[in-house]
């Protein structure tokens, strides 16, 4: 287990001392565990190990499908700064803890999801921005966020799927 807000290099010494091997992912890479399949949308594979402006922009953007169930990881990639085009999801996980994010509203009509997640903590930031709050009022996604609800579970089966909890 991992201590809260640790950092991706803590993450990396402790998958490496439980003998993981660090693997590069770039768009159009697929990892299949099972029934478990994740499709690597974004970043290409001529932006890796390249230095970016914004590191965000570099995050690692997956589709997560088992059996009947998809979500659009975006970690921080906000879809204003990544072209990416996934089809219709489940859910989605919102970008960057919710920031605003011109993207979003397009995003929202090509992905048509069910429910949101944002995962966000008290912050100075203002985040989740009202904008993007907005947004996903305006598709009629219904929205969970760590803030409000602490952690977020989602049980899906092959029947279908629903928020846990």
């Amino acid at each position: 287990r991992l201590a809260q807000g640790a950092g991706g290099g803590e993450l990396a010494a402790l998958a490496t001392a439980r003998g993981a091997a660090p693997l590069r992912v770039a768009e159009g890479d697929e990892l299949r565990s099972g029934e478990l399949r994740l499709s690597v949308l974004w970043p290409p594979r001529e932006l890796l190990g390249a230095a970016a402006e914004d590191p965000n922009r570099l995050s690692v953007v997956l589709v997560a499908e088992w059996r009947h169930f998809s979500i659009l990881l975006s970690g921080d990639a906000e879809a204003g700064e990544v072209p990416i085009d996934p089809g219709p999801v489940d859910v989605l996980k919102v970008a960057h803890h919710g920031s605003a994010d011109d993207g979003l509203g397009p995003l929202l009509e090509r992905t048509v999801p069910k429910l949101a997640v944002i995962s966000v903590g008290e912050n100075s930031y203002g985040h989740p921005a009202p904008e993007a709050l907005a947004a996903l009022r305006s598709e009629g996604v219904a929205v969970a966020r760590t803030d409000e609800s602490g952690e977020i579970a989602i049980q899906a089966e092959a029947a279908g799927w629903r928020l846990a909890g």
